[in-house]
């Protein structure tokens, strides 16, 4: 049996957490026993990782308030655990455990990137942690990333580990499956329009998704679709919300738009949609969004960000970030267009979750058990899958 710390930054709703949880249940199924440690107080997501029995360990730090005592902490935690990998999600943890290899018991160390480089210009913000990641990238036994846009901006920022993966994230098509015959008792359920297109987008309110964007294509696609709608749904997508409020008024939008929030129905978001779209300036990877949205036989829009364009393929359209009309040109030639079968076949075969926890599993045993004839330090050599 293979014993498997994970450690992340915070357990928030985000991307990264989800597929973390996803990855807990993959190798649970495939005999590893598992740890995961949590930097901050656990959040929303620690729920799944329950009912994978990964009940997540928090070391109890605060957000910008660096604590030496996470160091002490975490190497207490790992001294009881002993395992034979050390997995680290997103850059703070991967300093962490980086810097704690020297003092505890950790055979093997793993990175894991799950974005493209995003801006920051804070003196000691995330830019400060990328550099200093960038000169220790040598440390851990692989770097895994979850698109190749990710691994190929890092490796411009100066990351040069022993060995690099691209492993993109995967959906669970038993959970996310289409439902075109009950779409309008799910829009009923909404309160969506019975009729006319609906255009869902499924992001946190935050600069990185460029709402701006999608607000600006949308008043010029309601021009020549008076009864289109659109669904917003994630953090700060609320009318109460006045950032948002104020954005959706200034274009013309208010009763075109449903602004839903936090939710945890996701199928049936999708279900209830003709069209998704990601309208991110920066920052995406393998945007799980996009998996859901196809896995749900929902043709999907998307910017230029991260592995969009790998995603999505022939089941809908990539433009350029922050062009609105690009973007409203798309929707309206992606919902002429019969993509439904395609998608849902795209995600089962490309994309399914099994396939992704297989793919970590023998990454992950490669490293414990290496071929005697490999080199011991393969420098950059990667694998993408």
């Amino acid at each position: 049996m293979i014993r498997l710390c994970h450690l992340i930054t915070g357990l928030g709703v985000g991307g990264a957490e989800q597929a973390l949880t996803r990855l807990c249940h993959g190798l649970a199924d495939r005999g590893y026993e598992q740890r995961v440690i949590v930097m901050l107080p656990p959040g929303p997501m620690a729920t799944g990782l329950n009912a994978a029995g990964c009940e997540p360990h928090s070391l109890g730090l605060r957000p910008g308030r660096p604590d030496p005592r996470g160091l002490t902490r975490l190497a207490s935690e790992l001294r009881r655990f002993r395992p034979d990998l050390l997995m680290t999600w997103m850059y703070h943890a991967d300093l962490l455990g980086t810097l704690v290899r020297p003092v505890a018991p950790v055979a093997r160390l793993v990175w894991n990137l799950r974005c493209t480089v995003m801006p920051d210009r804070r003196p000691w913000g995330r830019g400060s942690v990328i550099r200093t990641l960038a000169l220790l990238s040598g440390v851990p036994d692989a770097v895994i990333a979850n698109s190749a846009a990710g691994q190929a901006d890092h490796a411009a920022r100066g990351y040069r580990p022993r060995r690099w993966a691209c492993i993109r994230n995967g959906v669970d098509t038993d959970r996310f499956t289409p439902a075109i015959e009950s779409r309008r008792a799910k829009r009923a359920r909404l309160g969506l329009p019975e009729s006319g297109p609906v255009i869902g987008m499924i992001a946190r309110f935050d600069p990185q998704k460029d709402h701006a964007t999608f607000f600006a294509a949308a008043a010029r696609f309601v021009r020549a679709r008076p009864d289109a709608h659109f669904l917003l749904v994630g953090k700060g997508c609320t009318l109460d919300h006045p950032p948002f409020r104020e954005l959706v008024a200034s274009r013309g939008l208010v009763g075109a738009v449903s602004a839903l929030g936090i939710r945890d129905d996701l199928p049936e978001l999708y279900q209830a949609c003709d069209l998704t779209t990601l309208s991110s300036a920066y920052g995406e990877g393998t945007p799980n969004v996009l998996l859901e949205s196809l896995a749900c036989g929902i043709p999907a829009v998307a910017t230029e960000v991260g592995d969009s364009r790998l995603v999505i393929g022939l089941c809908g359209q990539v433009v350029p970030p922050r062009d609105p009309a690009a973007l409203c040109d798309a929707w309206a030639t992606t919902l002429n267009a019969d993509l439904s079968a395609a998608a849902r076949a795209r995600a089962v075969t490309m994309f399914p979750d099994a396939a992704i926890s297989a793919s970590y599993d023998a990454l992950l045993r490669s490293l414990i058990h290496p071929p005697r004839s490999a080199p011991v330090h393969p420098r950059l050599a990667s694998k993408e899958i």
